[in-house]
């Protein structure tokens, strides 16, 4: 027996020994099927592939996706929450601040009411006692609150913390070249009259910005007491007097 009985009749070929095609010819086609059989299934397990591999890569991006939405809710609430602490910040500063910049309002107020007048001016010109008034008021003002917080200016609106420095600065400046000196003799007068106007002018222009921006922050933290306005006006009428 042989492996090859039942698709030849005989063996080895020869003359009287010829091949027996018909069986070949089903061998052939049973070869056939078997592979076209074993690629439907390697095609299969492709195409099983392709898909399993495509259906994790939608999931890994819907997973992506809902990682970046949380990413940026968290994000937008984590800047609600710094956005509302700066806020903060700039009301507690400016409270802090308001007593001061008010008194140096007042003093620098009284100073350029002396010298808006021709005859305020006169009088400094010419009267000793008038000068030193003026620098008993202009020696008055002091800003320890804000040198205390000076290093938290940037939790204010610009245009506020820009004037608040420049209130400091200036007035320090001013400050350190009278601050040990005595008042001013007549000959002196006239250069110590046009800086003091000078200044005066620009310090209440900023402390006026200033001003403005605690009130509304003392309105903000619902801190307004009308009879405590009230009398608060009446003493400042009265230091005026």
């Amino acid at each position: 027996m042989s492996m090859l009985d039942g698709v030849s009749q005989c063996w080895m070929l020869s003359k009287d020994c010829v091949v027996w095609w018909d069986a070949w010819a089903a061998i052939g086609a049973g070869a056939s099927a078997w592979i076209a059989l074993m690629a439907l299934q390697i095609s299969l397990g492709a195409v099983l592939a392709t898909i399993f591999l495509g259906y994790m890569t939608l999931n890994l991006g819907i997973a992506a996706n809902k990682a970046s939405d949380a990413a940026v809710t968290l994000a937008a609430s984590e800047a609600e929450v710094r956005e509302k602490r700066d806020h903060d910040e700039s009301l507690i500063l400016l409270m802090r601040v308001a007593g001061e910049m008010s008194d140096a309002q007042t003093y620098v107020g009284h100073i350029q009411r002396q010298l808006a007048t021709e005859e305020g001016r006169q009088e400094f010109l010419e009267d000793q006692a008038t000068r030193e008034w003026v620098l008993s008021k202009w020696r008055s003002i002091c800003f320890p609150n804000y040198e205390a917080c000076s290093d938290r200016l940037h939790y204010l609106p610009i245009r506020v913390a820009a004037r608040m420095a420049r209130v400091v600065g200036l007035y320090g400046s001013f400050d350190g070249g009278i601050r040990d000196l005595p008042a001013p003799t007549n000959a002196e007068a006239p250069k110590v009259l046009d800086a003091f106007r000078l200044i005066s002018r620009i310090l209440l222009e900023d402390l006026v910005v200033i001003q403005e921006a605690c009130i509304k922050a003392v309105h903000e933290l619902g801190m307004s007491d009308a009879e405590v306005v009230a009398e608060a006006t009446q003493l400042v009428a009265k230091a005026s007097n």
